[in-house]
């Protein structure tokens, strides 16, 4: 049996984890019974952001509504509205500590960590006791792979804040995992874990640790922790869904692939990843299924025309396997994957000349590729014309003499 070529994918996100410690609103501006205040202190951000939009039009220079503007705007990740109202706050206000510190999140959030840096290192000469300032500089620190001075901010951010120890520690764990101190890192999130046992994000990077290491059944127990602490966790549910996926424990890994679906229905990879766990089991049309509800929830995609072709192929539905991949042309015109298994289709309806000129264009992307060769002679093999086999066997064999015996075998000659 020939495999068709399906669309599964693996993402491991690159996300840099930050502990959300609050970044608090000072009311230092604040009066009481403000209704902007008061917006800030429900934490109605959106709204906030609005009002204090409003506000600085009328007065540009108060510098409780530039804070406040400010604030909102990083609330609701407008940061690049932030930089400018902040940086008035803080050459206006240079004794107010919230002002360097959201300016702070804002670049963070920019990517701008050089002047996050630099905005924090001038806010510490004159707060030099601030914690969530020093917090602030260790997370900066580690994005810029300076890790062993990280590690010296986070040790002192847990002198200053002992009740946010867990939260120092984390960082540490974190700045020994990037230098590559990997026994150091696991020690260190399991004291975390030992000082906050619901700290979902050390499972996380335990997990992480493990997955990278191959272990995946500790990968797995720590995974699961992570989703015990925190059942909207879609990034350790994606992890374990392909962890179960590569052991082919796959009703596992669907129950992971659907509870995402459950959580945010709206990442089209999981219905892929979904719809492989089916052609494991040998479900085509299951999978058919779950790339419908796909093709009605997205915009066409190439990716679920060539899965849905898929399915239907391994249901000998050959015509309609043959719609979806040209469907998956139409979208893609170098989709590689959807002209070899429309070589295949066209082989299994005897259509010989097609199936060729798809396995031809193939070679446009893959020149002289032994394996798009060998699908060629199998087409001819297939169609009764043995000496076009042998010539391109002869090819073949000029290239890797392993896959022309290969394929002699397969066809007995």
């Amino acid at each position: 049996m020939i495999n068709r070529k399906s669309f599964f994918k693996r993402i491991i996100p690159l996300v840099f984890l930050l502990v959300a410690l609050a970044i608090t609103a000072s009311t230092t501006f604040a009066q009481s019974g403000d209704p902007l205040t008061q917006l800030i202190d429900n934490e109605q951000w959106e709204r906030a952001y609005r009002m204090a939009k409003e506000l600085i039009k009328k007065e540009p220079a108060n510098v409780q509504y530039l804070y406040q503007f400010g604030l909102a705007c990083n609330k609701t990740m407008n940061y690049g509205e932030a930089v400018q109202p902040l940086l008035q706050v803080v050459r206006q206000e240079p004794n107010f500590p919230d002002g360097y510190n959201q300016l702070a999140v804002a670049y963070r959030n920019l990517n701008e960590d050089e002047k996050a840096l630099q905005i924090l290192e001038h806010g510490l000469n004159i707060f030099p006791s601030n914690h969530i300032m020093i917090y602030q500089l260790g997370t900066v620190l580690l994005k810029l792979n300076r890790c062993k001075e990280a590690v010296h901010y986070f040790e002192l951010f847990s002198d200053l804040a002992p009740y946010s120890q867990a939260d120092g520690m984390f960082m540490i764990g974190l700045c020994h995992k990037a230098m590559g101190e990997i026994e150091k890192a696991k020690e260190t999130l399991l004291h975390v874990i030992a000082l906050r046992p619901a700290y979902y994000q050390a499972y996380f990077e335990m997990a992480t640790i493990y997955m990278e290491q191959k272990k995946f059944d500790n990968a797995i127990y720590y995974f699961e922790q992570t989703i015990k602490h925190d059942p909207r966790n879609v990034e350790a549910l994606f992890h374990l869904g392909n962890i179960y996926s590569m052991q082919e424990k796959w009703q596992q890994a669907r129950n992971a692939f659907y509870a995402i679906i459950d959580i945010n229905p709206n990442n089209l990879e999981i219905y892929l990843n979904l719809a492989q766990t089916y052609f494991a089991t040998e479900r085509p049309s299951q999978a058919v299924l779950i790339l419908t509800t796909a093709m009605n929830r997205f915009e066409p995609d190439a990716d679920i025309y060539l899965n849905l072709g898929v399915a239907y192929g391994m249901q000998e539905m050959y015509d309609r396997e043959c719609d979806n991949y040209l469907k998956a042309i139409s979208l893609n015109p170098n989709y590689a994957p959807a002209y070899y298994n429309l070589g295949i289709a066209y082989r299994n309806l005897k259509q010989w000349d097609k199936s060729i000129e798809q396995f031809q264009q193939m070679l446009t992307f893959f020149p002289d590729d032994p394996d798009i060769l060998s699908q060629i002679a199998r087409t001819h093999f297939a169609s009764g014309n043995p000496e076009k086999t042998e010539e391109i066997l002869q090819i073949i064999e000029q290239i890797n003499r392993q896959i022309a015996d290969k394929v002699r075998e397969d066809l007995g000659i």
